[in-house]
C-alpha cells in the first residue's frame, strides 16, 4: 500500500479517536506545490467509545456508563496531546467518502505526536478498543 506523511497543525477534537487538522498536501495548481486543507482525521486502528448520542449510531444507546467515561477521556487525552505536541505527523493511509450525507469525508491515517504513536498510547491507556480496518489496497488520491 503505498502512503504518505505529512506534518499537521491540530485543528479541534471530534471524539476520541478523531480530529481535525490543516494538512499541507499536493497541489493541482500550477501556482504552489502544496494546499493548506483542513480535513478530518480518523486515527487507523482504534476505535473510542461514544461521548454523546449520535443520531447516525445507536451504539451510543448501547454503551455502558463506563464505556461513556471511557468516551470522554480518550477525547480530553487526545485533545491534550494533540495540543501539546511539536510535532504531529499524519500517515495518510484511506480516503473514506461520505455516506448518504450522514458524514462528510474523512481519512484513515496513522497519527504520530512528536513521534509517539497515539492509536497505541490510547490503548495502553485502555481508553479505546484496537481494531483492524478493511482497506482497499490502494490508497486514494491525495485531493481533497
Amino acid at each position: 500500500m503505498n502512503t504518505t506523511v505529512f506534518t499537521a497543525e491540530y485543528s479541534s477534537t471530534i471524539d476520541g479517536d478523531s480530529f481535525k487538522a490543516w494538512v499541507k498536501l499536493p497541489c493541482l495548481h500550477d501556482h504552489a506545490d502544496f494546499e493548506s486543507h483542513l480535513i478530518t482525521i480518523r486515527i487507523s486502528g482504534i476505535d473510542a467509545y461514544e461521548v454523546r448520542p449520535n443520531k447516525y449510531n445507536d451504539r451510543y444507546e448501547r454503551q455502558s456508563e463506563e464505556q461513556t467515561s471511557k468516551g470522554i477521556r480518550a477525547k480530553k487525552y487526545l485533545t491534550y496531546a494533540l495540543d501539546i505536541g511539536e510535532i504531529i505527523n499524519v500517515k495518510l493511509i484511506h480516503k473514506q467518502r461520505g455516506i448518504g450525507g450522514k458524514r462528510k469525508a474523512r481519512w484513515i491515517a496513522d497519527v504520530y505526536v512528536d513521534g509517539v504513536n497515539i492509536a497505541l498510547l490510547l490503548a495502553e491507556k485502555e481508553l479505546v478498543k484496537r481494531v483492524q480496518y478493511n482497506l482497499p489496497d490502494n490508497i486514494n488520491d491525495l485531493t481533497i
